[in-house]
């Protein structure tokens, strides 16, 4: 009797201790109308934050002294990754959202933090994938030059549009709506656009031909459509040329792609030709000279090699040799000075050898003799 006595005490006061549970359990999430959850979630948010917050403080910045110390800036760059996807504002709003999850408040805030979510992981992974891509093009693809600079502006320019037109088609579809629908909508809009912008696309269909071709690349000395200049930058629309009188000259891509250009930077000598003209009445010994007396001063120069004077023409005033010469660069500036250089030898072996270089002269007759 007295063993079941205390088994019937025992289970009663398991049941006592059941009840009070629940009753603790009920006055935690329910006292007098006010709801714990909102506690509990907040409580959730706050220890998300500060954990992500801590490790981001302590151990990446730690993690970022020792990179620092390193040559290799493929540690740094997978750092300042990390970096980015632990801003405050992006745990913030991860911390919301795995509280919202956990505890259900209401539908609204589930939603709105969802969609927040979404927002900031697509965004995080966009930048993610656009900031890779440029870390890779840049270090080993795309050379430090003018050029490289060029074609590295152009292919970021390319790929943001693209990653970003992705992460606007994976939250729209992430939010309920039709994508096939808007994506044969965004087809028959884009026909209209087509049919209204076509010299826009032109000149961007332009683009990708010479980026392709590379008929020409930043920094050649170009001439076309009768413009001379230095190729400053290729764009998607237009090429900008920055002429040898110091203006800027843009011209569209699709105007570049259908007229005659000459690229003088590929080359790696410029032929020069100049017209030397002495008087009519020069000897005939000295005809038969000149060509031997400018060839034995222009020889042995730095900046150029002749090839060969000759007696070209009779003009109406003057016995015209022309001296023939190439230039050992492709540079304006240096073709500008070997003309100069060729011009002053000339005119002081003509000076040396008393060779008379007439100016063109004419003569008026007057029969009324009235003046």
């Amino acid at each position: 009797a007295e063993t079941v006595t205390a088994a019937a005490a025992a289970a009663f006061n398991q049941e006592q201790f059941d009840e009070l549970k629940e009753e603790l359990i009920e006055v935690l999430h329910h006292e007098d109308g006010w709801d714990f959850t909102w506690l509990f979630c907040f409580l959730v948010f706050v220890g998300v934050f500060v954990a992500i917050t801590f490790v981001r403080r302590y151990f990446l910045g730690w993690v970022d002294k020792q990179t620092k110390k390193t040559d290799n800036v493929i540690d740094d760059f997978v750092v300042d990754m990390i970096e980015r996807w632990t801003q405050g504002y992006v745990v913030a709003v991860f911390a919301a959202f795995v509280a919202c999850q956990t505890y259900h408040i209401s539908n609204v805030l589930d939603v709105a933090s969802k969609a927040a979510f979404l927002g900031i992981l697509t965004w995080r992974v966009i930048r993610s994938v656009e900031m890779g891509a440029n870390f890779v093009m840049d270090q080993w693809v795309f050379q430090n030059t003018e050029e490289g600079k060029n074609l590295s502006a152009n292919f970021h320019k390319g790929l943001r549009l693209c990653l970003y037109t992705a992460g606007a088609v994976f939250i729209l579809d992430n939010c309920g709506l039709n994508i096939s629908s808007l994506v044969a909508g965004f087809g028959i809009g884009g026909l209209a656009i087509a049919l209204a912008a076509q010299a826009i696309l032109g000149d961007t269909i332009a683009s990708f031909t010479m980026f392709i071709d590379r008929p020409f690349v930043v920094g050649d000395a170009v001439t076309t459509s009768g413009y001379t200049g230095i190729v400053e930058h290729i764009g998607f629309k237009t090429t900008r040329i920055r002429a040898l009188s110091g203006e800027l000259i843009i011209f569209p891509n699709s105007t570049i792609s259908s007229s005659t250009l000459q690229n003088f930077s590929r080359a790696d000598h410029i032929n020069q030709h100049i017209d030397v003209g002495v008087a009519v009445d020069t000897s005939d010994e000295m005809v038969r000279k000149i060509p031997s007396l400018l060839m034995d001063a222009l020889q042995g120069q730095a900046g150029f090699d002749v090839a060969e004077v000759y007696f070209k023409e009779f003009s109406e005033y003057a016995l015209v040799f022309e001296v023939r010469f190439s230039v050992k660069s492709n540079s304006p500036a240096d073709i500008r000075a070997a003309n100069g250089e060729v011009n002053t030898i000339i005119n002081e072996t003509c000076k040396k050898n008393s060779i008379d270089m007439p100016f063109r002269t004419e003569v008026v007759i007057n029969k009324n003799g009235d003046l």
